[in-house]
């Protein structure tokens, strides 16, 4: 997962709802550390 012009203020918690080839719905979470630098 790549997310452009990431900030420290982007940091938290990501909700990836993707759709499956085989149909079916799956809900990722992600927690996403950004380190300022």
């Amino acid at each position: 997962i790549v997310i452009p012009d990431v900030t420290a203020s982007d940091s938290g918690l990501y909700h990836c709802h993707l759709q499956a080839s085989a149909g079916e719905n799956e809900t990722f979470v992600m927690r996403l550390t950004v380190a300022e630098g």
